[in-house]
């Protein structure tokens, strides 16, 4: 399963927390984040994630879930 992990700037250490708890079962998925969200989650889990640029940074086009613009 592919599975987006987006978080507004001030809730980024909530997710670390979440990917965190839920490492185990995150690591048998394929992941995807903002370059931000990705590096912080990654950082504190060791889960593999691939990173889109943020929007305000081009990413746009790039985003996994589009309807969520």
């Amino acid at each position: 399963m592919n599975i987006a992990l987006i978080a507004h700037d001030n809730k980024k250490e909530l997710m670390a927390q979440f990917c965190t708890a839920y490492c185990g079962i995150l690591a048998q998925h394929t992941l995807c984040a903002t370059a931000t969200t990705g590096q912080i989650i990654s950082d504190a889990t060791g889960l593999t994630i691939h990173r889109f640029l943020s929007f305000s940074h081009g990413g746009g086009p790039q985003n996994p879930v589009p309807s969520l613009l």
